[in-house]
């Protein structure tokens, strides 16, 4: 009986030791919270409507990325607009970082600045005329025609 019991204690211990082992590397893990940040659509207009009138409102906010899609938010008020980017400007994403760049490739702003949006609000059956697409699903108004971004230094 003593010899049995023996033969099942070496494994046993191995077993319980992986599992000890294992628990330990599970909860002293630093999570990975370095993501690349991603925008799922941007919309831009299309040059065909270069000089074409736009809205002459100012809107003042912090440019976020909410849900995937960059959008002027409005400070303390919970309010927010999807803007539909001028002819010719892009992203870049370098880090953690999103950059709005202009059609010569200059930075205008980046994701967290506080920015002047010329332009105004539109309803989406404009928006999808100017980008010449149909809007994604789960691309949400309000919509805000950007004329020009100011960065606020």
């Amino acid at each position: 009986m003593e010899n049995t019991s023996k033969k099942w204690l070496r494994p046993a211990l191995f077993v319980a030791a992986a599992v000890v082992l294992l628990i330990v590397v599970l909860l002293t893990r630093t999570p990975d919270v370095s993501h690349t940040p991603k925008v799922s659509f941007l919309p831009v207009q299309l040059d065909k409507f270069v000089g074409e009138p736009y809205p002459a409102a100012l809107a003042t906010g912090i440019l976020a990325l909410d849900d995937g899609y960059l959008r002027l938010e409005y400070q303390g008020t919970g309010d927010s607009d999807l803007l539909i980017w001028p002819p010719g400007f892009s992203i870049h994403i370098q880090g953690n970082t999103i950059h709005v760049l202009n059609k010569n490739g200059n930075e205008v702003a980046r994701v967290g600045d506080k920015i002047k949006a010329g332009g105004g609000q539109v309803p989406a059956v404009i928006v999808e005329k100017y980008i010449g697409q149909t809007l994604p699903a789960d691309c949400l108004g309000p919509y805000w025609l950007v004329s020009e971004v100011i960065t606020d230094e």
